[in-house]
């Protein structure tokens, strides 16, 4: 994608190509000039193309962890499931709440999940809540490679907005 970027987060903005999406969120750059730049924070670079910037927006905020929703197979209907990877090209691996996976989903199948309300859960608690929790807070999860919720503690958070969990059973 054809860019604008603050080389060394300068204040002067050059123009460039992104060469790759991390999946830290950020950019590797290459500049007009032929410098290169690799890990550029988001707030460095800019599309542009107004078409392109909803998308790069888009891929900012998703991440590991993302709760989505994704076209399954790149047909119509949206099902809502969580990233399980994110790919330099720009493509994610999306493990569904049925419990299918897809692997390498084309950034432009896939979107971040309505924001649920209070009636989505049992107990009226607030649903997007992954950044208040702490080591030994109790919670439910997905069981790895299940797909179904179980109750656990958390036994380590990590910076990328990833847990730990000991679970119950």
């Amino acid at each position: 994608d054809e860019v604008e970027a603050r080389f060394q987060g300068k204040s002067k903005w050059y123009k460039g190509t992104i060469r790759r999406v991390n999946s830290d969120g950020t950019f590797d750059i290459e500049y007009a000039d032929g410098d290169r730049e690799k890990r550029v924070k988001s707030r460095y670079v800019r599309s542009t193309r107004t078409t392109d910037r909803r998308s790069n927006d888009r891929k900012k905020k998703l991440h590991k962890g993302s709760l989505v929703q994704a076209q399954y197979g790149g047909k119509q209907k949206w099902y809502p499931g969580t990233i399980e990877s994110v790919h330099s090209d720009g493509t994610f691996d999306i493990l569904y709440d049925d419990g299918d996976q897809e692997k390498r989903v084309a950034s432009d199948k896939v979107r971040p999940a309505a924001p649920k309300s209070d009636d989505d859960t049992t107990d009226g608690a607030q649903t997007d809540t992954r950044r208040d929790i702490k080591r030994d807070d109790k919670v439910e999860a997905r069981y790895p490679g299940s797909g179904k919720w179980s109750r656990g503690k958390v036994t380590k958070v990590r910076s990328d907005d990833t847990f730990d969990i000991k679970f119950d059973d």
